[in-house]
């Protein structure tokens, strides 16, 4: 599903809007009716079809590719890092395959200092796989950097939409407030809004984790 070439999107908004949306909010749709999330994998620069996919309610996009147009971390990070969840973003060509070791450590701390806090990112390579003619040092170099800097402790925000319908929603939150070995305490909020009206309730509740943060 790439919708982007190095230069910009392969088609307009208003066509993208016209043409692709529908079809792809069908497969959004239908993934949620599972309740499961959906995530796009699309390579190239997007950047302006952005707002439709996140109107279809599309909940990740993978690949971002940081060296074609439009696509700044920063930019994107600042504009949707609240509204999608970003997988990828560490430059596959320029970076993993022709860099050397230190320069992917060092692109792999620039791009989770931009895309990692409040969460909502994956990192990983901008293609669709780490191509194999990466050498096998700069892999391993993005993967130590991502687990020196890639964890999260105290302030990250986990939001879930539960249930959404015309008249109602019913909004999850948890904000991680303190990390401690293998358990974290969240401080969850339920919203409920119906019509003009909302309701907020909070809990404390404390999780054990798979891995220590």
């Amino acid at each position: 599903n790439d919708f982007g070439s190095q230069n910009g999107p392969l088609l307009g908004p208003d066509l993208f809007d016209r043409f692709i949306l529908p079809h792809l909010k069908r497969l959004i749709d239908l993934g949620h009716a599972y309740h499961l999330r959906v995530q796009l994998h699309c390579c190239g620069g997007f950047a302006p079809l952005i707002p439709l996919m996140i109107k279809a309610r599309l909940d990740g996009l993978h690949g971002i590719q940081p060296d074609c147009r439009g696509m700044d971390l920063r930019l994107l990070k600042a504009e949707y890092g609240e509204k999608i969840l970003f997988n990828g973003a560490i430059d596959s060509h320029n970076v993993l395959i022709d860099g050397t070791s230190k320069t992917v450590r060092q692109k792999t701390h620039e791009a989770l200092d931009i895309m990692k806090p409040g969460g909502g990112y994956v990192a990983g390579a901008s293609h669709d796989t780490i191509l194999e003619e990466t050498p096998l040092e700069n892999v391993v170099a993005m993967f130590d950097a991502i687990r020196e800097l890639g964890n999260y402790t105290e302030g990250l925000r986990i939001q879930y939409y539960v249930f959404s319908s015309d008249d109602l929603i019913l909004q999850l939150q948890g904000i991680v407030k303190e990390v401690s070995g293998t358990r974290a305490l969240y401080q969850v909020n339920f919203d409920v809004h119906c019509g003009d009206s909302r309701t907020r309730a909070q809990y404390m509740v404390e999780m054990v984790l798979r891995y220590p943060m």
